[in-house]
């Protein structure tokens, strides 16, 4: 299911192939904001590449 999916970003969704897999996502990000809930972004922030949340711009 989209919504348990870690990923933060969803492509390639067309109008004339996928109509419910778009209304879906459409839905899915509006009440993310509407209800002002948030994403787990642990499995970003934990990504080796990834930016030290103390501010810094390098890698530890």
């Amino acid at each position: 299911m989209m919504s348990e999916r870690k990923e933060l970003f969803a492509n390639k969704f067309y109008i004339t192939h996928h109509p419910a897999a778009l209304h879906c996502l459409d839905e899915m990000l509006f009440n993310l904001t509407y209800f002002n809930t948030s994403r787990d972004l642990s499995f970003y922030q934990n990504l080796p590449f990834a930016l030290a949340s103390s501010g810094t711009n390098h890698v530890t």
